[in-house]
């Protein structure tokens, strides 16, 4: 396998596992009524793949061409050893972090068209007619600027279908919404053992009996565990969302703007959503 396909699977491998790291223990059979937020379900996760294979990873594999010349120059058994020890370097993983991003934003959010050339008005006298055309403000031709106003318009095409098949009504799962690209880009950069440390720690707070509310008003403070008790919430459902409801307790006192993930798809459970 080439260095370029074993570097597109370690890139998906690196995401999948922050995704199925949240859903572990969640139950993807649902009933139709009961569908899982979009970053909990496997159905979700299957779109997503497709997506980012498709768009995504080859803008982040055309970004890292010398990686990619290094790693083709190691025996083909040893090019994914070479490409995972560079995703486990501190170091490398700066570097995939800022390519995620910029590959992301270039191929995931709709771009502006530039500001179309205009040139200066022209000054009367016969001294301006003897002088040179200067040239338009903003520093291009009006044909580099149609050029690149039609290159801007075709990617954003393809954005727009990109999110569409990612928000097709399936009935499988709340699908995102546009605004939740930042979400999204930011898997790449999650931490799997936060994760998994959050989870236990959230279910063990959960199952306490007569303090779990003051216990988990001390842990969450000044920790980015939205997603984790949503995901938390799914997984002891009975526990959180049933006749205990003690997702209820814990959010009491709490801001709707804290927990904007439970105040938008649990906002039963929450004062203010």
């Amino acid at each position: 396998m080439n260095a370029q396909d074993v570097f597109s699977d370690l890139i998906w491998d690196w995401v999948s596992l922050r995704f199925t790291s949240l859903s572990y223990g969640v139950n993807q059979d649902r009933e139709k009524d009961d569908p899982l937020p979009f970053m909990l379900s496997a159905a979700f996760l299957r779109r997503f793949e497709r997506v980012l294979r498709q768009v995504v990873i080859p803008d982040v594999v055309a970004r890292s061409n010398g990686l990619l010349n290094a790693a083709e120059k190691e025996p083909e058994d040893q090019r994914k050893v070479f490409l995972r020890n560079y995703f486990n370097d501190r170091q490398g993983r700066v570097v995939m972090w800022e390519t995620w991003q910029a590959a992301w934003k270039a191929t995931m959010t709709e771009q502006q068209l530039p500001t179309k050339p205009q040139a200066p008005a022209p000054k009367r006298g016969l001294k301006s007619l003897l002088k040179k055309k200067a040239p338009p403000q903003s520093g291009r031709t009006e044909e580099q600027w149609a050029a690149k106003a039609k290159q801007i318009n075709k990617s954003n095409q393809i954005t727009q279908k990109v999110w569409t098949y990612l928000q097709d009504d399936t009935k499988s799962y709340i699908p995102p919404n546009t605004s939740d690209s930042q979400l999204l880009m930011e898997f790449f950069g999650r931490s799997v053992k936060l994760i998994k440390d959050q989870k236990t720690a959230i279910r063990q707070i959960v199952k306490q009996e007569g303090n779990a509310a003051k216990t988990f008003d001390l842990y969450q403070k000044g920790k980015p565990i939205n997603m984790t008790l949503l995901a938390v919430c799914y997984y002891e459902a009975e526990l959180m969302l049933g006749e205990k409801a003690v997702l209820k307790d814990i959010m009491r006192g709490q801001r709707a703007s804290d927990f904007p993930l439970i105040a938008r798809f649990l906002p039963g459970y929450i004062k203010g959503a």
